[in-house]
């Protein structure tokens, strides 16, 4: 990333994390891989036609020539609840994202038996902005403790961790502050944390 494109950032204050390197292809090329990873921007496109910008959101605007597309990309990132649940059956802790009430989430959690129980209770959540990109962040931290083999329906859950929910709120916290996360809503629901101190276990892998 040039210096151009560094100041650009700074003084519209987006941030690197919405960006990939496009290094020379087109936009169209990326956009789908663009739009799975919900990045927004692209630098060191094929320059634009009017001032040779390299600077493009992921329809293959130039950012440079109009900053008004800077604003309408930036409504694509999704505002969401990171919650982290607890299973006191089985000992495990899932961290999810969703965009329904918290509510409806914890009753789809016992309906659908995922993780193979109905005893699901969320124990905190927050509500942000890009929560996609910060669920696959903290998944990442926790990737170590991950349960292998438990399904419901035909579908692996990916999201359900051998750890406590102390960790799993440090790590949480940790990333949130790393990536100066705005928090828009912060919500507790038990009142007895230390039920739900299980022990940290790191998975074995073949």
């Amino acid at each position: 990333m040039d210096k151009e494109t560094k100041d650009f950032i700074t003084l519209h204050k987006l941030d690197e994390s919405d960006f990939v390197d496009a290094k020379g292809c087109s936009v169209k090329l990326l956009y789908k891989e663009m739009k799975a990873n919900e990045i927004l921007f692209a630098y060191n496109t094929v320059p634009c036609s009017n001032f040779g910008h390299t600077l493009r959101d992921r329809n293959g605007n130039c950012l440079m020539c109009n900053t008004a597309y800077i604003a309408f990309s930036l409504r694509k990132k999704k505002i969401g609840h990171i919650y982290i649940a607890c299973s006191l059956k089985r000992e495990f802790t899932k961290v999810g994202m969703t965009t329904e009430k918290i509510e409806s989430r914890l009753s789809k959690l016992n309906s659908r038996n995922v993780g193979n129980t109905q005893d699901w209770e969320i124990i905190s959540s927050i509500k942000c902005a890009r929560a996609n990109s910060i669920e696959l962040l903290i998944h990442k931290k926790l990737e170590k403790y991950k349960v292998q083999g438990d399904y419901y329906g035909n579908t692996e859950s990916k999201e359900i961790f051998r750890c406590s929910y102390e960790k799993a709120k440090e790590l949480l916290d940790l990333i949130l502050k790393e990536e100066k996360v705005k928090i828009l809503e912060k919500k507790f629901y038990v009142g007895n944390e230390d039920r739900y101190k299980f022990r940290n276990l790191v998975s074995k892998r073949e």
